[in-house]
């Protein structure tokens, strides 16, 4: 009883107090753990009925046989999955300063083979705090965003005049495989950004051998890893064809991002720019305390992160609306009364589609591409009266909770209405119940970026196109995100 007064008066001091018995971790429903190998039967490779890939599976699976918060252990790695936001809102509260986020294996060990500095991504602690700070005030910054609109502008612009290009007459045209044409959009988009340099990438007419490869490099850069990720990681000993394949496709991005950022670094120091400075010369300007090498990390994941989970959210974006032709048309109706002479859409714009807004929202509610957003604290907590030690890597499965009748009216439908203010005080959505960019200090430092980027996209092609999806079943695949298992097949009539 001693023991139990004093685990209350520890967890009392974190805001945690309970008048109830509390129990151990052990405790906590879960597979039945054995020494050493932990849960590891219950892998479908050794007869059990679980795997990994597609984690997002793996999460539902947990959830639907043991409930709300569930134990796992795996070769002396303890996890927890968190499948109420009530939990969700006690670990993010106690996440610290310098929350730590479980690093992407991967990714760590070629940092650490190659010596490159670990980018925001992965770096844990004071080193993170030290990028994190650095770079706050140059990325997510609201006029450092708006920096990029006029660029921003013009190259939407002249996507969709290729696109207009391919009607005849003003006739529906239909594209097959439309995801790529977006990646391809998304990279120029990004190039400015992270390069200061358009990579003339949106013209197939216009594109190098070298931009086929980054395209083809990044796309294999997240299967890599996922195939790295989601296996018994003996790559780390022995180094097998997938890690040489991934290694190689690492160094070309690499490489690639290296080059650019010193030709644009080179081209500052012959012509300097004494203000409005993009994000890129502010990195460069020493205006942090940041070394090349750690720019290079932090531009190489802006280009990764920015294709991969970017593209991934449009698609997914595009297929709601394209299926859901009368909400397709209100946010139509919602751009025509912006009452634009010209197609420059620019900060007050944006400002006033709450209805597109919030349809995309609700398309990453229905589509969280990251199936959980993972924390190891540095203290003890207490869920449901159970004792989480500090370290334990906590898992929060927004991809179940988002999609939850418990917390969801109607959670299957596409509904952007539930999001807006009108519609919240009889419908209140509980705010951790879908995070898609994260949370607290280690939310995307791109979000806003981002948004204004799928913004201006949506904008403009909901302008000059009623948009239809003449595809497949939409199905779900699995990377190291949720990704679309489908081709976006869209047939575009003019407006």
């Amino acid at each position: 009883m001693k023991n139990n007064v004093k685990l209350l008066n520890h967890v009392a001091k974190r805001g945690l107090v309970t008048n109830r018995v509390l129990k151990k971790y052990d405790d906590i429903p879960g597979p039945k753990t054995y020494p050493l190998i932990g849960n590891m039967l219950e892998m479908k490779f050794l007869g059990g009925e679980l795997e990994f890939n597609p984690f997002d599976a793996f999460c539902m699976k947990l959830h639907e046989k043991y409930g709300d918060l569930v134990r796992w252990s795996m070769l002396g790695d303890n996890s927890l999955f968190v499948f109420k936001p009530e939990h969700a809102k006690i670990v993010f509260q106690n996440e610290g300063s310098s929350p730590i986020r479980p690093a992407v294996i991967p990714w760590e060990v070629y940092s650490k083979r190659k010596k490159y500095p670990p980018g925001l991504v992965n770096s844990q602690g004071n080193e993170w705090k030290v990028q994190r700070s650095a770079s706050n005030p140059i990325v997510a910054k609201p006029q450092s965003i708006a920096l990029y609109l006029d660029t921003h502008n013009r190259i939407i612009d002249e996507f969709i005049d290729l696109l207009k290009n391919k009607s005849k007459n003003g006739e529906p045209i239909c594209v097959e495989k439309f995801e790529t044409d977006l990646k391809y959009l998304l990279l120029e988009m990004m190039s400015i950004v992270a390069f200061d340099k358009r990579l003339e990438c949106i013209n197939a007419e216009r594109r190098s051998p070298e931009i086929l490869q980054l395209l083809t490099s990044i796309i294999d850069y997240g299967i890599l890893t996922s195939q790295l990720y989601y296996t018994v990681p003996l790559w780390r000993i022995y180094r097998n064809k997938i890690w040489n394949e991934f290694e190689k496709t690492s160094d070309f991005i690499f490489n690639f991002t290296r080059k650019f950022v010193e030709e644009s670094y080179n081209t500052l120091k012959k012509t300097p720019v004494k203000e409005n400075h993009t994000m890129l010369q502010q990195f460069l300007l020493k205006k942090t305390n940041l070394n090349f090498k750690e720019i290079v990390s932090i531009m190489s994941e802006f280009l990764l992160g920015s294709f991969d989970t970017t593209a991934t959210t449009i698609h997914f974006w595009l297929h709601k609306l394209s299926t859901n032709m009368e909400i397709q048309e209100q946010i139509y109706q919602e751009i025509k009364n912006l009452d634009k002479n010209h197609s420059y859409i620019d900060q007050d714009d944006l400002s006033k589609i709450p209805l597109l807004k919030a349809s995309l929202k609700e398309s990453m509610r229905l589509h969280s591409i990251a199936p959980t957003i993972a924390r190891s604290l540095s203290n003890d907590i207490v869920l449901d009266d159970y004792i989480i030690p500090k370290n334990t890597n906590i898992n929060v499965a927004f991809f179940v909770m988002s999609k939850s009748e418990k917390y969801f009216k109607n959670p299957n439908e596409f509904r952007p209405q539930r999001w807006l203010k009108e519609h919240q005080q009889n419908e209140p959505i509980n705010p951790y119940t879908t995070l898609p960019f994260g949370f607290g200090s280690r939310m995307c430092i791109g979000r806003r970026l981002a948004e204004q980027k799928m913004y201006l996209i949506l904008i403009k092609m909901l302008q000059n196109f009623k948009i239809e999806y003449v595809g497949k079943e939409a199905k779900l695949g699995f990377r190291l995100i949720v990704v679309p298992g489908y081709d976006l097949n869209l047939k575009l009539s003019p407006r």
